[in-house]
């Protein structure tokens, strides 16, 4: 005989033999009160798996797989349920409370952080890094900040943090796309599709957008300069330029160049790190370098070919 009364530490009694709850394997679902009991014995479903299917999706799919997997032939609750029966019954009284509380219950809570969100997030900063040798001077010149070493301190991190980047997207693609691996019953069996949703459309964001701010650098590159063939000879001075940290470099130096008094004409090149001038009056080097050393250049004249 089973004993029912949930306060009670009998399970099993006959005539004068008695089963306590310590004494068997598994306890009915009306001796506990546990969220993680069991409530379908011959599927694995806990108690408190039913009840976040409940709140997930309005009603449960468990319950509906339970009755699938009955029609089926599928089931064995003589043998496997403590109480010697279908566990439906009290499935069906789980979906019922679970239904009320989430029919009254608050909002539910924002999403919370995830491993696939700290991947992507890590990835869109590191890509961002990547590319701060081009925007990043830029940026503190225009708020009156010395730029003076920022450019070239990110260009040498430049390859580490565009393998970073790869490595958190691969890490998030991994992780949002994966199947994960739960016991029958636990809370993860049952599916967030609203959060698998969002983690998979912010990782496909963030990876389009990394891709653009690693390739900002490549993007700023132009065509190669070349200077009017119509120069009087000894016009032109090629200058070293230190301190370009990328082909977007050769505008903002070209820009300030051509802004000098004397100039009429300009070819930088970020490849060779030189700049060469075409004066119309005596070189002015002290000019040049003042006007470059305020984007963070440096420069020296190179003696002139023979």
């Amino acid at each position: 005989m089973l004993c029912r009364t949930p306060g009670c530490g009998v399970v099993y009694f006959k005539d004068a033999q008695i089963l306590r709850l310590d004494e068997v394997d598994g306890v009915p679902f009306t001796k506990s009160q546990a969220p993680d009991r069991l409530v379908c014995f011959c599927f694995g479903h806990s108690v408190r798996a039913v009840e976040v299917d409940v709140r997930l999706h309005g009603h449960s799919e468990i319950q509906g797989s339970i009755q699938a997997a009955c029609r089926a032939g599928r089931h064995d609750c003589e043998r496997k349920n403590p109480e010697g029966r279908c566990c439906l019954g009290h499935v069906g009284q789980v979906v019922r409370a679970a239904s009320a509380g989430a029919a009254g219950a608050a909002p539910p809570p924002p999403l919370p952080p995830s491993r696939t969100r700290w991947a992507a997030g890590g990835a869109v900063v590191a890509a961002l890094l990547s590319s701060a040798c081009c925007w990043l001077p830029l940026a503190a010149l225009s708020l009156g900040v010395s730029s003076a070493g920022l450019g070239a301190f990110f260009e040498v991190w430049r390859v580490p943090l565009l393998l970073l980047t790869l490595a958190l997207l691969a890490l998030g693609h991994f992780l949002v796309w994966r199947r994960p691996r739960c016991a029958p019953g636990e809370a993860c069996a049952v599916p967030n599709h609203r959060l698998q949703w969002f983690n998979r459309t912010l990782l496909i964001a963030a990876t389009v957008f990394a891709a653009v701010f690693a390739l900002i650098p490549k993007m700023l590159t132009e065509a190669p300069q070349a200077l009017p063939e119509t120069l009087a000879a000894g016009a032109v001075v090629t200058y070293r330029v230190e301190g370009m940290s990328c082909a977007g470099c050769e505008a903002h130096a070209r820009e300030r160049i051509e802004a000098l008094a004397g100039v009429t004409a300009v070819a930088v090149s970020y490849p060779e790190r030189t700049a060469r001038v075409a004066w119309a009056t005596p070189p002015d080097d002290h000019a040049l370098s003042a006007a470059l050393a305020e984007l963070g250049y440096r420069i020296h004249r190179l003696p002139e070919a023979p």
